[in-house]
């Protein structure tokens, strides 16, 4: 068995400057559990992990996750499967808050679905 656990912190003192009254826009955090790894070279190999994001927009400018941007916080689920060699599937959904919804004209719910399939050559 496989178990990988990943962590990620970064803090500002940008709410310090600003008037903003909402969420904690100043730290942000990601927190992810994986089981297994998918390996390109083995056709039906997989894993799945869960991730909490906490992404303050003062804290980062440009992350890197699929579904989840800044000003968003909440839990992210998903898989990789590489059906054939060099190919690879991978699912996600997160299920989220905008931080300055209480701020601002935003909807609160932030909900998304990714898939995405990669050939490597």
């Amino acid at each position: 068995m496989i178990l990988q656990l990943f962590g990620i912190y970064a803090k500002s003192d940008m709410d310090a400057y600003t008037a903003y009254l909402g969420d904690d826009q100043s730290k942000a955090y990601d927190m992810t559990i994986k089981y297994k790894n998918a390996s390109l070279a083995q056709a039906g190999s997989w894993d799945i992990y869960a991730s909490y994001r906490y992404l303050g927009q003062f804290a980062t400018i440009s992350p890197t996750y699929h579904i989840s941007g800044r000003d968003t916080k909440g839990l992210e689920i998903g898989a990789d499967y590489v059906p054939d060699k060099n190919i690879l599937t991978m699912l996600e959904y997160y299920k989220g808050k905008r931080l300055s919804a209480d701020y601002g004209h935003n909807p609160t719910d932030y909900n998304g679905i990714y898939s995405r399939i990669e050939f490597f050559f």
